[in-house]
C-alpha cells in the first residue's frame, strides 16, 4: 500500500499540468529578428541598385534627354515628400491594428483623428512653403 502511495506521490509530481521541467517553444528572439529584417531589406536595396543601374542606359535611350530629365525631377520630388513624411505613416498603421486588436473602436478613432491632423498641418506647412518658394 505504501509503494502505491509512493507511486502515485511521484506521479502527480510528472503530471502534464506541472509546468516545471517542460520546456516552452519560444518563437525567434527580438535580435535575431532585427537582423533578419536589416539583412533582407539591405538585399532590397541592393536588388534595387543593380536593376537601376542596369536599366538606366535604356531608360535614357528611350525616353530621351527631356523625358528622363522630367521623370527624374518627378521622381526627386516624391523621394522628398516620402522623407518628410518622418515615418508617420508606418506608425499610424502599426497603432491601428494594435488598438484595433487590444483597446477598441476609441482609441482607434483618436489615432485616425490625430493621423489626419498631423498629415493636414503637414500639408498645409508644405503647402505654404511651396508657395513662399
Amino acid at each position: 500500500m505504501e509503494s502505491s502511495i509512493v507511486a502515485i506521490a511521484s506521479h502527480s509530481q510528472t503530471s502534464p499540468t506541472s509546468t516545471e521541467g517542460i520546456h516552452k517553444t519560444k518563437g525567434p528572439r527580438t535580435g535575431t529578428l532585427v537582423l533578419r529584417g536589416a539583412s533582407l531589406r539591405f538585399v532590397s536595396m541592393l536588388i534595387n541598385l543593380v536593376g537601376t543601374f542596369f536599366l538606366l542606359p535604356f531608360m535614357i535611350h528611350q525616353l530621351g534627354d527631356y523625358w528622363y530629365g522630367t521623370w527624374a525631377l518627378i521622381g526627386a520630388v516624391i523621394v522628398q515628400y516620402h522623407i518628410l513624411d518622418f515615418g508617420l505613416s508606418q506608425t499610424v498603421v502599426r497603432f491601428i491594428a494594435r488598438f484595433r486588436a487590444e483597446k477598441g473602436p476609441e482609441q482607434t478613432t483618436r489615432v485616425y483623428s490625430t493621423a489626419l491632423a498631423a498629415f493636414g498641418g503637414f500639408g498645409l506647412a508644405t503647402f505654404f512653403l511651396v508657395l513662399a518658394v
